[in-house]
């Protein structure tokens, strides 16, 4: 009754209320039942995920352990692997599969080669600098040199030698100051240099610099000096005729030459040109270039070549040399000399291989492994991508026939075992001889790693050649050497070795050898005074080359050869001060005393801006006084002489006439305004020679005698006595750089380097042997002879008449490496059959013929080097033939004396 009396609305609003609560109802208990299954299936999956958790955990403990006991197993065999069953599997393979271990070799070795040896040729370098100490002094300052923006300025220098018929015939009068030479000069000159604003940017020429240059140079002043004079004053032109002025970068006639050479001043001329025979014709001179990295000399000389043929040069003759020249000759050689050597040294090994054999099947078993050793050493060289001195690539001749004795030695053993079974013998004889084989290479090996301890790049690189060598040497030679002899089925005669008169000699005369020994090395040890460090230029390259013998006679005509600098450091000129600058009189005045110093030194030739300065004149046609006069407000003051300026004054004189009263309306005084014209008067090649763009620097240049290095070495120690003495106020002096002085620099290292390099490998070799023998006492013993060999250095260098040179210097470490084996021969087969009389003579009886053959296989094979015809590296192999002799002699008599000794003391 209710519900029927309510409104429609209400009834609607409640009917749909009930619908709404029905249908949340309906939807929570879905939502809950959804819940609850869900709620259901995770955790069943949770169930099923931690049941597979549990089986993961067991089974990472079962794998656990299981790789616990893998683990413990391997380490147990490798802890229970011995060294010698290494070896005798490697060698059970070698004399099994004999064709495939050289075939994989042979594979191994042409891909090294052929991918690292054309790097080898490509890293050859002719730069000395290399053989400086990195960051050090001369380094340094030859940075700064080659790296003065805006500056031509260079330490790479080339000469071209230029000379008349009058310097061969005194009937022909030519003079090099003949405007026909000058000319020829100049044209040359032009062809390498025909940019000269470029500062080498363009051309690769920084500098050229001779008597023509110099004549060219002051003819084409009036221009510039017309432009200079403008600029500073521009009421001159109303004041003065400049019309006159005229000149032009070129030769001009002989009368303005003749006069031009007239204002050059005696000591400067030298530097220029020469009368070498002293009838008073010039007929010698220079053109120095001096030019970048970006060029090489090959390049000069196809460009004169050229220029010579184009230009129709009929009154001098031209040459190239000059330092560089004879470096990048050497370089240039190196390739030609050692494709000679390297067949030759194997020719003559084989020689003596078949001399003693009697079988080419000796020569096919010692060559193929030198070949393949070679190959990988030069290869792995060239895969460094190191700067590669020349003098490196004698490593591959030296590496003959120390990789053949260590092949004779397996060979001369498996022929002497009496065995039937070829396999079985050649173990034997591996056996037999892979420790001392081994620790021969070991030891020689440390004895070039010595030379790695040096501050010579070339030394490092030539002690790790060697060292890199010697262990390819081995490895090859204990590999391929075996394979060879079983797949040839080499045999070779027993012979009468002929040295069975010494087997009593060591033990009857043991304290007479010993004292002998000790006599001589004492003595030699007394001669270490006399021996010098002398690296001569000429030694560097071979005799018959055409720079070193055009050197020769620049030298002796010229005196010159060797242009060195040194740098003098100011402050820059700014607009308000030019103290302590390059224009600065006091600096300009302080230069010209340390010349004439430098000039009192025999043979060294100075030149700077201030001997330019003496010959450029101020034109005739100037009147300083009128142009001054003409300025507002100018009231002269005493001491300022410009009347006479003008009337064919140097730049020097009449820098030194003005004074210092300040000029009004430019508010610069005389003195700067003449030392701001002339250098606006120089060309910018001319001024960028000797000064920088700050002004703040200036080359003095000095020209050496390309004489040997002790003669340099005193008047670059002259030079710097000056330098240190004089001191400029307010300014750094560097000392004497250039080719010469790194020279001597080279050389002052000589000693040191050779002292540290063979103490380190005596040191280094004596704990290898002690470690080896397991004894200080034998290791004592058997280093010994090579202490006595070391020892007699001095008197071999006085009896040969030798200086160290960059070679020779490396003697010591290297016959440590190279003649401890024999000693190490003799100590194991001593050892081998125990200490005693009897197991001394017959270590002398047995493998004294070994030793002839051996130190004579060596001595010819590197005798192929001569061919080479380069003084220092032919002094340098002679050394190494005459140490290694003593060496083979100390270990067959010295050894087994101070064996007997040691037996008999017991």
């Amino acid at each position: 009754m209710g519900e029927e009396r309510m409104h429609p609305f209400i009834k609607k609003l409640r009917e749909g209320i009930r619908l709404f609560d029905r249908f949340i109802d309906r939807e929570v208990s879905d939502i809950v039942v959804y819940g609850r299954v869900a709620r259901q299936r995770s955790e069943s999956i949770a169930e099923r995920a931690k049941g597979k958790a549990l089986r993961a955990l067991h089974m990472g403990r079962v794998a656990r352990r299981k790789a616990d006991i893998v683990g413990d197993t391997v380490v147990k065999k490798i802890s229970q692997v011995d060294v010698a069953d290494i070896y005798r599997w490697t060698t059970h393979v070698i004399v099994r599969h004999p064709k495939k271990i050289l075939l994989l070799f042979i594979v191994l070795s042409s891909l090294i080669t052929f991918m690292g040896l054309p790097q080898v040729f490509n890293n050859l370098t002719a730069d000395m600098e290399i053989y400086l100490p990195q960051k050090g002094e001369t380094e340094q300052i030859v940075n700064e040199i080659r790296n003065e923006p805006n500056a031509s300025w260079s330490v790479d220098i080339i000469i071209l030698y230029v000379y008349t018929g009058n310097a061969l015939d005194k009937m022909n009068i030519t003079n090099i100051t003949d405007v026909s030479v000058l000319r020829e000069m100049s044209y040359i000159e032009d062809s390498l240099n025909p940019n000269r604003t470029d500062y080498g940017s363009q051309d690769n020429v920084k500098f050229v610099i001779s008597i023509s240059t110099i004549i060219r140079e002051v003819n084409s002043t009036p221009p510039r000096f017309k432009k200079a004079l403008l600029d500073e004053f521009p009421n001159s032109a109303a004041v003065l005729n400049l019309t006159k002025m005229e000149g032009n970068y070129s030769i001009p006639d002989q009368k303005r030459v003749d006069d031009i050479i007239g204002y050059i001043p005696e000591d400067t001329l030298r530097s220029f040109v020469a009368d070498s025979n002293n009838d008073s014709i010039y007929d010698t001179a220079g053109i120095i270039i001096g030019f970048n990295k970006n060029l090489s000399v090959e390049e000069i000389k196809a460009t004169v070549d050229e220029a010579i043929h184009s230009g129709n040069i009929t009154h001098c003759f031209i040459k190239v040399t000059g330092p560089v020249a004879i470096t990048e000759s050497l370089t240039a050689r190196t390739y030609k000399e050692v494709s000679i050597i390297l067949p030759l040294a194997v020719i003559l090994v084989c020689l003596v291989l078949f001399a003693f054999h009697r079988s080419f099947k000796i020569i096919i078993i010692e060559i193929i492994p030198i070949v393949l050793t070679i190959g990988i050493t030069l290869g792995i060289l060239g895969f460094t991508s190191w700067a590669i001195t020349p003098q490196v690539l004698f490593v591959a001749p030296v590496l003959i026939p120390l990789g053949v004795a260590y092949g004779l030695y397996i060979a001369n053993k498996y022929t002497e075992i009496d065995e039937k079974d070829r396999r079985k013998r050649m173990l034997m004889a591996l056996d037999k001889t892979h420790k001392p084989i081994f620790l021969s290479a070991a030891t020689t090996a440390i004895g070039f790693a010595s030379l790695m301890t040096a501050n010579m790049h070339p030394m490092r690189i030539l002690g790790f050649g060697l060292s890199v060598g010697i262990i390819i040497a081995y490895l090859v030679t204990i590999f391929c050497v075996p394979a060879l002899i079983l797949l040839l089925k080499y045999e070779k005669a027993p012979v009468i070795k002929p040295t069975k008169f010494v087997r009593n000699f060591p033990i009857a005369n043991r304290k007479k050898i010993v004292a002998i020994a000790i006599a001589f090395s004492l003595f030699s040890v007394y001669t270490l005074q006399f021996l010098k460090a002398n690296m001569n230029l000429y030694d560097l390259a071979p005799q018959d080359d055409e720079s070193i013998l055009t050197m020769k006679e620049y030298t002796k005509r010229f005196g010159g050869g060797q242009l060195s600098m040194f740098l003098i450091r100011g402050q820059p000129a700014t607009a308000t001060s030019y103290d302590f600058s390059m224009k600065d009189v006091d600096v300009l005045d302080g230069i010209d005393v340390l010349e004439s110093r430098i000039r009192d030194i025999q043979c060294a030739k100075p030149l700077s801006i201030v001997d330019v300065m003496k010959i450029v004149r101020v034109p005739e046609e100037l009147n300083l006084s009128q142009i001054v006069g003409s300025l507002p407000g100018f009231i002269p003051t005493p001491g300022l002489n410009l009347s006479e300026i003008g009337k064919n004054t140097s730049f020097w004189d009449a820098v030194h006439m003005m004074g210092d009263q300040q000029l009004p309306y430019i508010h610069k005084s005389a003195r700067q305004v003449a030392m701001d014209i002339f250098y606006n008067t120089l060309s910018p090649e001319m001024r960028g020679m000797f000064v920088n763009e700050e002004y703040s620097k200036t080359l003095i240049y000095v020209d050496l005698p390309a004489a040997d290095t002790r003669t340099i070495k005193r008047i670059v120690n002259d030079i710097n006595g000056i330098v240190d003495n004089l001191h400029l106020s307010l300014t750094s002096t560097s000392h004497l750089t250039g080719f010469a002085p790194v020279l001597v620099e080279i050389n002052d290292m000589l000693f040191e380097n050779a002292f540290n390099t063979l103490a380190i490998a005596l040191v280094l070799v004596f704990i290898i042997l002690s470690v080896f023998f397991r004894s200080i006492k034998i290791a004592a013993i058997t280093i010994s002879p090579i202490i006595f060999v070391v020892g007699l250095e001095p008197l071999t260098f006085r009896m040969l008449n030798m200086d160290l040179n960059l070679l020779t210097a490396l003697i010591g470490s290297i016959i440590v490496g190279i003649g401890i084996d024999f000693s190490i021969h003799v100590t194991k087969h001593i050892l081998d059959e125990g200490i005693g009389l009897e197991s001394i003579r017959r270590t002398v009886e047995s493998i004294g013929f070994s030793f002839f053959e051996a130190t004579l296989t060596v001595i010819v094979g590197i005798t192929a080097v001569f061919v080479a015809n380069i003084p220092s590296i032919n002094q340098f192999v002679i050394m190494i033939m005459v140490l290694l002799t003593y060496s083979m002699i100390a270990a067959l008599i010295l050894l087994p004396a101070i064996y007997a000794i040691v037996v008999l003391k017991r």
